[in-house]
């Protein structure tokens, strides 16, 4: 049978006309059957002005759980933007997200979020928690209010200059990164606190490094090497020695 439009269908039932049995399979074909169980389609928009129902199901509505493999957007920009629940994608990518109060409540899940422009907020960008294999971004965050979680966090931003940094625990994990281009090692106790380490990513860059304390140790970046050594093995500092760090690559140091 054939479906038609409320004209056409008229038309076979006007003042005279002897409908026959196949117009009354098209009227009948032609209209939303409130037993059916198999799928109904509908040219036009459905407009209500009440509507009451269980369920609503669609391709993609709304979900406390947002989850894709890709999500772009050229800009994004809201008053208000709230995530109450989880926000999760393979990869998030977005030159530009502008909001005058942006704000994740819950949790936001990435193999990789990468902000290509700026995150800003009037009142804060993340209020919840950040969890990311690998988080980057290449221009400024105004506030992070919650926390940042990542599997390895790197500060490319050498200040120049001269800084005091104290040095940090046992393990290459838990040393204090140098931040500075003249670096004074301060606060050791031999055996306790010990660890240096200077950031990766950074070749080309030259570091200094006073020992002021007892015997040291300086760790290479995650993965690295200094001097030749085996990957992650740490390079011995004697007490109130001088060193200078040549990074050749990214995570290889040199120090003489």
């Amino acid at each position: 049978m054939t479906m038609y439009n409320k004209s056409s269908l008229a038309a076979f039932f006007q003042d005279g006309d002897i409908p026959t049995g196949a117009n009354y399979s098209d009227l009948i074909d032609s209209q939303v059957n409130l037993v059916e169980t198999s799928a109904q389609a509908m040219a036009g928009a459905l407009v209500t002005t009440e509507l009451i129902t269980p369920r609503v199901s669609a391709t993609a509505v709304f979900a406390t759980t947002i989850s894709a493999a890709n999500l772009f957007a050229d800009n994004f920009t809201v008053s208000s933007l709230n995530v109450l629940g989880t926000f999760s994608a393979a990869a998030i990518s977005t030159p530009s997200i502008t909001a005058s109060a942006a704000a994740v409540t819950g949790t936001a899940t990435a193999a990789a979020f990468t902000a290509t422009g700026a995150l800003t907020g009037a009142t804060g960008v993340f209020s919840g928690n950040v969890s990311a294999n690998s988080l980057n971004v290449t221009t400024d965050v105004s506030a992070v209010n919650g926390s940042v979680v990542c599997s390895a966090v790197r500060a490319t931003r050498i200040y120049a200059g001269v800084g005091v940094v104290s040095a940090a625990g046992t393990t290459q994990g838990a040393a204090a990164i140098l931040t500075n281009t003249i670096n004074r090692g301060k606060g050791i106790a031999d055996g306790t606190t010990t660890g240096f380490a200077p950031p990766g990513n950074n070749a080309g860059m030259i570091q200094y490094l006073f020992n002021e304390g007892a015997s040291a140790n300086l760790w290479p970046p995650v993965g690295g090497t200094i001097n030749g050594l085996a990957a992650n093995a740490v390079f011995p500092l004697a007490a109130s020695a001088m060193v200078t760090i040549v990074h050749v690559t990214a995570s290889a140091m040199i120090a003489k």
